[in-house]
């Protein structure tokens, strides 16, 4: 499976899946290059030079891609940095959701919001040979919203709304990927089932393509980013982003290949003005509070408008030091996805599969040297509750 995010900040960009290998990527600066996979192979991402051409393609220097798998990593040149506003909460912004005040709550909200994806099928209408982008069913659009959202409330930023716009440039840009049986963000006009509004869906969302891959897990792939291609975790900046309001998807079943989207570039959300202000003052994953094992991911990460480039991490669990590794720390205006935002990866040795889950296990964070754009050198602290849903 290989998987592209929107073009902008360095990252991964597209999905391509066989039975048996599952690749992701994000929008970057760039575009995917459309190569075969083989099994067993891993992504690579490919920063290119920024897209100048901001009036007409304006998320283009914003979003990052990944660009492979190969065997062999390509040599990049470094992305020249992207003037970015500093992302201060305006006055009168809409509020961040409240976190689950209890377990049960964070439980509850476990099964009414994320679960119900993975049992609905897209039943899409689209037809590869006709090139006809068809739709896919309601219940399955409202299950993407559901799961995207749940994933937004429990880090604290605002909820979204699917776009009719948006879900139908997404259905469009899978028609081409699913036609193709490849994966571009800038898909050439000679390309199967090609049009405008598949174009604009492919600028614009992360793109996944499928040959024996479970779909239903294409929102959950984002979020866990895995692979060396993926340190930025540029999937799941994108859907954290605080600015953006409304976002789209769209899923089509071929003959060789099924190919989904997710909208995730809101044309109109505030990405260069004041943002509004994020629950916990910065964006986890995971987030502080009663958090579901099963959507622990083997990185976390954190997201703030911050420099990153001294930062060091502190975990204890249930009050025991936990070794981590910290895989990307951006600095400056090396932001390579959400413009004028960072991030600090990091992999813990956590066994999680070896601990007692008939009681809840608390994870504490500490990171340290931060420098957030007001120039003071800051720490955070906060705990992560971990629970068998």
């Amino acid at each position: 499976m290989r998987i592209h995010p929107p073009h902008g900040k360095t990252g991964a960009c597209c999905v391509l899946a066989s039975a048996t290998v599952a690749v992701i990527a994000f929008f970057a600066l760039g575009i995917a290059d459309g190569s075969s996979v083989s099994a067993q192979a891993a992504p690579v991402i490919t920063p290119v030079g920024p897209i100048t051409n901001l009036a007409a393609r304006p998320y283009g220097a914003l979003l990052p891609i990944v660009v492979g798998p190969a065997n062999t990593p390509t040599a990049a040149p470094t992305p020249t940095p992207v003037a970015t506003a500093t992302p201060t909460p305006p006055p009168g912004a809409v509020p961040a959701p409240t976190p689950p005040a209890s377990q049960r709550e964070a439980a509850a909200l476990y099964h009414s919001e994320y679960l119900p994806a993975l049992s609905t099928d897209a039943q899409s209408t689209a037809n590869v040979a006709n090139c006809s982008p068809g739709t896919i069913s309601a219940p399955r659009l409202a299950a993407l919203e559901k799961q995207i959202n749940y994933f937004r409330r429990m880090a604290g930023v605002p909820l979204i709304s699917f776009d009719a716009t948006m879900s139908a440039h997404a259905q469009a840009a899978a028609l081409i990927m699913a036609a193709e049986g490849s994966l571009s963000h800038d898909p050439p006009t000679t390309w199967r089932c090609y049009s405008a509004d598949g174009a604009t869906g492919a600028g614009r969302s992360d793109l996944g393509l499928s040959g024996g891959y479970d779909t239903r897990r294409s929102v959950i792939t984002f979020m866990q980013d895995p692979g060396s291609s993926n340190v930025a975790m540029g999937h799941r900046e994108w859907l954290l982003a605080p600015p953006t309001r409304l976002m789209g998807a769209g899923e089509v079943q071929g003959s060789e290949w099924d190919a989904y989207a997710v909208h995730v570039v809101d044309p109109g959300a505030p990405y260069f003005d004041p943002w509004p202000a994020p629950r916990d003052g910065f964006v986890a994953w995971p987030p502080p509070g009663f958090v579901p094992r099963d959507v622990v991911y083997p990185r976390w990460s954190f997201f703030l408008a911050a420099d990153f480039g001294a930062a060091s991490i502190a975990l204890r669990l249930d009050g025991n030091p936990v070794a981590s590794t910290i895989i990307y720390a951006e600095s400056g205006s090396t932001e390579s996805a959400v413009p004028g935002w960072n991030g600090l990866v990091w992999e813990p040795a956590l066994d999680l599969e070896g601990l007692d889950w008939s009681t809840t296990h608390r994870v504490d964070v500490t990171i340290r040297e931060v420098k957030p754009d007001d120039g003071a050198t800051r720490a955070y602290d906060y705990a992560v509750l971990l629970f068998a849903p």
